[in-house]
């Protein structure tokens, strides 16, 4: 009987580190922006547009037609977004290696750098 009582507690134990685990994951996953387009607009200095997709971002200042793009990772409620392209004209013009964070603010709201973006798709 002991035994028994032993081996569910052990089994209960394993199933909470695994259900533990598996939400870590995909909290600290790209999944949650997949697919999804964000605006910033700003008179002075051109509209902003963001897209995320399979974790590598694209930005276009929609005024200037110029931005960047590279890569992102979500931990949590924080975006991480590395360039590593500087983009004009939708042509590739240098490699940079600059990272900002941002956070995430419920389901349609992203700040980065000051700047609040708003989920469009």
């Amino acid at each position: 009987m002991k035994n028994t009582i032993k081996l569910f507690g052990i089994i209960a134990f394993i199933a909470v580190i695994g259900f533990s685990l598996l939400a870590c994951s995909k909290a600290n996953s790209s999944g949650e922006l997949d697919g999804t387009k964000w605006f910033h607009e700003n008179a002075a200095l051109g509209n902003m547009e963001l897209s995320f997709n399979n974790g590598k971002y694209e930005s276009v200042n929609l005024f200037f037609k110029s931005g960047d793009s590279g890569s992102y990772k979500v931990e949590g409620n924080n975006v991480t977004i590395t360039k590593t392209h500087d983009l004009k004209d939708g042509k590739s013009t240098s490699n940079r290696g600059i990272s900002v964070t941002g956070t995430l603010e419920g389901e349609n709201t992203l700040i980065i750098m000051g700047m609040t973006f708003t989920k469009t798709q």
